[in-house]
């Protein structure tokens, strides 16, 4: 599985034992097409798949969050 092309798309919570943060990989199976899926992580968590809540592989996820942040010029709301 080929992860790329991370997008932020939003943050809810109200306080550190509910915030969550929102994003969009794209997720290239090694036996099919390419597809656009969610994610999410917790204040204190991994990130995982929203559809399947199983956590996204390796460190992928995470290394294209930092890549974001550093292209974007700002840090990540994981925790606002």
């Amino acid at each position: 599985m080929k992860i790329s092309n991370f997008k932020f798309t939003h943050y809810k919570g109200k306080g550190p034992s509910d915030w969550e943060t929102f994003a969009t990989v794209d997720v290239k199976p090694f036996w099919g097409k390419k597809v656009t899926r969610a994610i999410r992580t917790e204040y204190i968590g991994h990130w995982h798949f929203v559809d399947t809540g199983k956590i996204t592989p390796m460190l992928y996820v995470e290394e294209l969050a930092r890549a974001w942040e550093a292209q974007n010029g700002k840090m990540l709301p994981k925790y606002p």
